[in-house]
Parts: C-alpha cells; sequence; structure tokens
C-alpha cells in the first residue's frame, strides 16, 4: 500500500509536470501516470512475497537436511512425481480463481456491445467507471477478509481429510462458514443502511449512482464470502475438479441472465450488479450441495445465520439513528438559543443577562459573545448552549 501511494503520487507529479510544458493542462495524461503508479504496489507486494519465501526456504535448508538424514521410509519421490502432485493441486485454484476474475473481463464486453446497440455507449463509459470504481471497490473491501480465511483453510482442512477425521472436518467447515458470515453479513448490513455516507466519505463529485448500486447490490458480499470459502473446502477435501466445474456453470448462467436484464428489461448497468450478485448465489449452491453429498454436512442455520443477522440489524438500526441524530439541526436536537427547546430551563436575570453555570452571577449577552470570540465556530456554539442552558 505505501508503495502504490508512493509510486501514484510520484508518477503524478511528473506527469503534471510534462502537462504544463507541454501546455496540455487537463488532458488526463497525469491521472493515466498516477493509475498506472498504483499498480506498482501489487507486484512490489507479489515480489516481496516471493523475496521472503526463498528467504524462509534458505533459513531452513540445514533443518530439511536434518530430517533427510533421518528419513528411515526408504522411498525416494522423483521430481518428475513430485512437479505432477504439484501441477494438479495448483492448476485447479488457479484455473478457480481466473474464472472468477475473467468474469468481469466477459462482463464489460458484453455489456459495452449491449449498450452500444441500444445506442448507449456515453452512459456504459460514465456508469461502468461508477461500477468499477466505486462499488466494486467497496464489496471488495470485506470479501478480502473471506480471501484470507479460504486461504488458511485448506491446508486445515486437508489434515483432518488425510487423518480419517470425519468429525473434524465437518467441525473445521462449520466454523469456516460461521467465522465468513460473522464477518459478512455485518458488512452488507452496514454498507446498505450508510450507503450514502459511505460513499460521500470516500469519493468526490456526483455518487447517486453509487449508492443505489451499494443499496442493491450489498447482499454480494455475503454470497461472495461464502462461495469463497466453499470453494477452499471442497479443495480442501481433494474435490479439486468440482470449483471449475461450478464457476464455469455460474458464468454461463450469469452472461446469460445479464443479456435478458440489459436486453429484455432494460435495467442498464443494475443488471451487472443483479448479475454478479446471481453468479454469487449458484456459486453457493452448488457448493453447499457439494459438500452435502461428500461429506454429509448439514449447515447449521441458528447461530450462523440467524443470530448475526440480528445482531446486524440491531447494528444497523443503531448506525442510523446515531448518523440521523449527529446530523441534525441544534434546533432539533432541543438546542435552540434563547430556551426553547428541550434543555431549555437556562437562568436569567431580569435584565436578560445569561447565567452562567457555576458562576453565581449574571453575565450580559455581549460579553458571553466576547469570552468566545477567536474560538472554532463548533466550539463556541457548545459553549454559548452551555451558558444558556446550565
Amino acid at each position: 500500500a505505501i508503495v502504490s501511494v508512493a509510486a501514484g503520487s510520484w508518477l503524478f507529479n511528473q506527469a503534471i509536470k510534462v502537462e504544463i510544458l507541454r501546455g496540455e493542462s487537463g488532458s488526463g495524461y497525469s491521472n493515466s501516470w498516477g493509475a498506472a503508479g498504483g499498480t506498482i504496489g501489487t507486484g512490489a507486494g507479489a515480489f516481496t512475497a516471493l523475496v521472503f519465501l526463498l528467504l524462509l526456504f534458505a533459513a531452513y535448508q540445514r533443518t530439511i537436511r536434518k530430517k533427510v538424514r533421518r528419513d528411515r521410509s526408504g522411498s525416494l519421490e522423483s521430481y518428475r512425481t513430485i512437479t505432477k502432485i504439484l501441477f494438479f493441486t495448483v492448476v485447479p485454484v488457479v484455473v478457480s480463481s481466473a474464472i472468477y476474475n475473467v468474469n468481469s473481463v466477459l462482463d464489460n464486453g458484453l455489456l459495452a456491445y449491449n449498450f452500444k446497440s441500444l445506442g448507449m455507449e456515453e452512459e456504459f463509459i460514465s456508469q461502468w467507471g461508477v461500477y468499477t470504481g466505486k462499488y466494486h471497490l467497496l464489496i471488495n473491501v470485506p470479501m478480502a477478509v473471506s480471501n484470507a480465511l479460504s486461504s488458511s483453510l485448506i491446508p486445515s482442512v486437508s489434515r483432518a481429510v488425510a487423518t480419517g477425521d470425519r468429525r473434524m472436518v465437518k467441525k473445521k467447515v462449520a466454523a469456516a462458514i460461521r467465522f465468513s458470515l460473522l464477518i459478512a453479513i455485518p458488512s452488507a448490513v452496514g454498507l446498505t443502511v450508510l450507503a450514502g455516507p459511505v460513499n460521500n466519505l470516500l469519493f468526490s463529485g456526483d455518487n447517486d449512482l453509487a449508492v443505489q448500486m451499494t443499496l442493491y447490490g450489498s447482499i454480494a458480499v455475503v454470497f461472495y464470502s461464502v462461495s469463497t470459502v466453499t470453494n477452499a473446502i471442497l479443495q480442501g477435501i481433494d474435490r479439486m475438479r468440482l470449483p471449475i466445474v461450478h464457476a464455469l456453470t455460474a458464468l454461463v448462467l450469469h452472461l446469460a441472465a445479464m443479456e435478458v436484464m440489459v436486453l429484455v428489461f432494460h435495467m442498464g448497468i443494475f443488471s451487472m450488479v443483479f448479475a454478479n450478485i446471481l453468479f454469487a448465489v449458484i456459486m453457493c449452491f452448488l457448493n453447499h450441495r457439494s459438500i452435502r453429498k461428500i461429506l454429509g454436512y448439514r449447515q447449521e442455520v441458528k447461530k450462523t445465520i440467524l443470530l448475526p443477522a440480528a445482531a446486524s440489524a440491531v447494528m444497523g438500526a443503531a448506525a442510523v439513528g446515531v448518523y440521523k441524530l449527529i446530523h441534525l439541526d441544534p434546533e432539533q436536537r432541543g438546542l435552540h438559543p434563547g430556551g426553547r427547546g428541550c434543555c431549555s430551563g437556562g437562568l436569567r436575570s431580569p435584565s436578560g443577562e445569561a447565567w452562567l453555570p457555576g458562576r453565581g452571577r449574571a453575565v450580559p449577552d455581549a460579553r458571553r459573545d466576547q469570552a468566545f470570540a477567536g474560538v472554532p465556530e463548533a466550539a463556541a456554539h457548545v459553549g454559548r448552549t452551555l451558558a444558556e442552558n446550565p
């Protein structure tokens, strides 16, 4: 993140200088270079992780050699066999992730073609930017937790499967899904009830479309989180091909549904939002059906779904209430100068002087206002209110 911000800022500033020298201010040249600098952080993070693993491997060389010398099994696996095992383990995971990512590429091309055929090419450019740059960016934040959970889940599930402990496998599956929903459900509720404040806080300009997308599409956080975790569960129990088959099935149905929404119901960019949710729903259904069939797993509902949903509803109501209370006008909060609000009752002398609390004497309004001169407006307002309403 630090590399992304630093590189983006440096390239942006350099590009601005070039724009000024060329007399092309406002051409967007600097924005392009700033965005390019922001992507450097991804490569830097991957490279740092690779260097760390190489250093870790080098540090454990002595330990590995000791274990090799102590090995009495008598079997020696060839590099070909090890490479084959790694290939058929890693490739299905990569392909499954690639289908998730190629989904957005296909959506972009197909939706652009449909908008062009409807004579809405200009609308597509602006609306797709809102979808990818605001809505999709927001829902990806809580989903990152599920991605991290799924990565850490595979070894523990595989270990339980290798020992033949079916009960432990079910226990880990239940814990993974429960933890995923414990994060996803409150996140979806929070994004729904605070769609406007969150978008307006993070993004400048007109956010009406982004707010509507977040309001209608925040439920995708729940289904994508569960689909990601269930993918990892299937891979952990050595059903590597099932997530690929399920992802391809969901992709085809998702694209077909999006075509119907765009061309038949004329839902515009919202067809992308709802079709994306449909993709995650289909993945959840197919993955859960396979897990139930293979492990005999039955989803526990009360602690996994109902209780987090109820707690999230209370949280959402409290969040909305606090937000509305904070943004009420002072008069609506009962802080109207002159003692007419719910906090009225402040003492005044017969001449109309305000009675400062704890002072035991009246202070004229002019002196009170003079006392708060030079103080920031918010603090001055609070001080005047306390002076009028002891």
